[in-house]
């Protein structure tokens, strides 16, 4: 197993974009609450996990422009979209049943009273 080298196995090209994720991962042995304490590290596994995603690019990564983008207020990231249009109106349709409001002639909003007996 010391052996094998997974390098070997990594693309190399002029359009391949690695992303590296290292991650440390303990686990630990449940035990009895009125155990020893001193023993709760001996029962513990410690594990480095080491991975690479590659993906392929459709041109070279040396002419991707390295330009600088402002973020400003109404700079917006990400669009709106028919899912995300249908999930708001689902909750605006929740709220207003869970408050049972009314609009009144006057654009003015009747809630729900609930009289105590």
């Amino acid at each position: 197993m010391s052996a094998a080298d997974p390098t070997l196995r990594l693309k190399k090209n002029d359009k391949i974009w690695n992303l590296c994720v290292i991650d440390n991962i303990d686990f630990k042995e449940k035990s009895f609450t009125f155990g020893n304490i001193y023993d709760s590290t001996r029962a513990t596994t410690h594990a480095t996990l080491r991975i690479v995603f590659q993906f392929e690019l459709p041109i070279s990564l040396e002419s991707v422009k390295d330009s600088i983008i402002q973020l400003e207020e109404q700079t917006y990231l990400f669009g709106s979209n028919q899912f995300a249009n249908e999930i708001l109106i689902g909750f605006q349709l929740l709220i207003s049943q869970l408050l049972n409001c009314k609009q009144k002639e006057n654009n003015s909003i009747e809630y729900c009273k609930y009289k105590n007996n």
